[in-house]
């Protein structure tokens, strides 16, 4: 899901500035995939939560309910019990790792894609 995420705002915000501003390649696809990945990273994390509160719960005693069930139950739980701010854990260090990464993989895609394209004698 952050893949998709991070890169379906990375397209919009570039091919935003691209045709309001003239802005492109280099720099321009660094902060657009900066800003993809840390709004991603920062959308997905509940949900990241719910995943490690189902992934990490206690087995039951037999007969006895699980602590939680499904993402949305999980989500819902989290909140009702903890407060929304809970559902955010972890959201500082998810940004600091993903927002960095998607920009620099976002800046090396749209050079080699450019680099690709200018060897077909094309461009975008």
């Amino acid at each position: 899901p952050w893949n998709a995420l991070s890169f379906t705002i990375y397209r919009a915000l570039a091919s935003v500035a691209a045709s309001l501003f003239g802005f492109s390649g280099g720099a321009a696809d660094a902060v657009f995939g900066l800003t993809g990945g840390a709004v991603a990273a920062i959308v997905l994390t509940p949900f990241d939560v719910a995943k490690t509160r189902l992934m990490t719960q206690p087995k039951p005693e037999p007969g006895a309910p699980l602590q939680y069930e499904g993402t949305f139950g999980t989500i819902a739980k989290v909140a009702r019990d903890e407060g929304p701010g809970a559902l955010m854990a972890g959201v500082l260090p998810r940004v600091l790792y993903l927002a960095p990464l998607a920009s620099i993989v976002f800046a090396v895609y749209a050079r080699v894609i450019r680099a690709l394209l200018a060897a077909k004698g094309l461009s975008l």
